[in-house]
């Protein structure tokens, strides 16, 4: 089951050298403007936050992986033979895998734990620390990713199991890539956020409402770029990032700015 696990991580580290290598036969571009940063830390909070790419999925709600290795921790006396299964649960694992598809080799290295809380005996939510350092190798390019993630998700109203969810925490992000063949370029880039009670839906994942505030920076293809920023959560998937105090509304779905 670890080993699934894995390799579904490495999964992820395939995408993101797909997507950079569309711009590799680009030269070093200019200084990346606040819109178009802005249009990136949307799109990079969807697919760290909302796309899977670690451990975890805000979208998902408790429906955490159940595949680490579990440790029990709960105190459950006689008079609560009722209560969720994961109450007091910590399920900790640690990866350290290699993969090798036709002339691509990848790796995985790093520690995933949930520790799950409970309210009156109901599952009410948990705290996600990971650690993961991916690398991988073709004949192409070689890049390395690393992921981090300290968050805290809990259910508004662990009676209801449709509520809604807060989201508060850390998250960290880097992304390196050598290409091998023509301009031989390095790609650099990294996204530091730190998240402020943000209200998620179970069913759309969309957030209503809740704030963070972010630090980017990198360099390659696309442009070099260095801001600190805010973001403000809106319905229907939309982010108002204010960078340099210009204020951009960005559909973190397309990355599009809308206003």
């Amino acid at each position: 089951m670890k080993l699934k696990f894995a390799l579904v991580l490495l999964v992820g580290v395939a995408f993101i050298y797909s997507a950079c290598k569309k711009s590799s036969s680009n030269p070093q571009g200019p200084a990346l403007s606040p819109q178009a940063v802005s249009s990136q830390v949307a799109l990079n909070i969807t697919q760290t936050l909302f796309g899977g790419l670690g451990a975890f999925n805000a979208s998902q709600g408790l429906n955490a992986p159940n595949n680490l290795g579990v440790v029990h921790h709960n105190k459950i006396g006689l008079n609560d033979v009722n209560a969720d299964p994961l109450c007091g649960v910590i399920a900790d694992t640690t990866l350290n895998y290699s993969v090798t598809l036709d002339t691509a080799q990848a790796s995985i290295k790093g520690n995933v734990k949930f520790a799950f809380t409970c309210a009156g005996g109901i599952l009410s939510g948990f705290n996600v620390t990971e650690n993961l350092q991916i690398a991988e190798s073709s004949p192409n390019a070689s890049i390395s990713y690393g992921l981090g993630e300290d968050l805290t998700l809990l259910s508004t109203d662990p009676t209801l199991e449709e509520s809604t969810f807060s989201l508060n925490g850390t998250l960290n992000e880097t992304v390196g890539i050598q290409y091998k063949t023509g301009s031989k370029q390095t790609n650099n880039d990294s996204f530091d956020y730190v998240f402020k009670s943000l209200i998620i839906s179970p069913n759309s994942g969309d957030v209503a409402s809740g704030t963070a505030t972010f630090t980017t920076k990198g360099s390659g293809a696309s442009g070099t770029w260095n801001y600190t920023g805010s973001i403000t959560f809106l319905p229907n998937d939309l982010l108002k990032i204010v960078i340099n105090g210009i204020t951009y509304t960005i559909d973190r779905q397309t990355g599009k700015v809308v206003s």
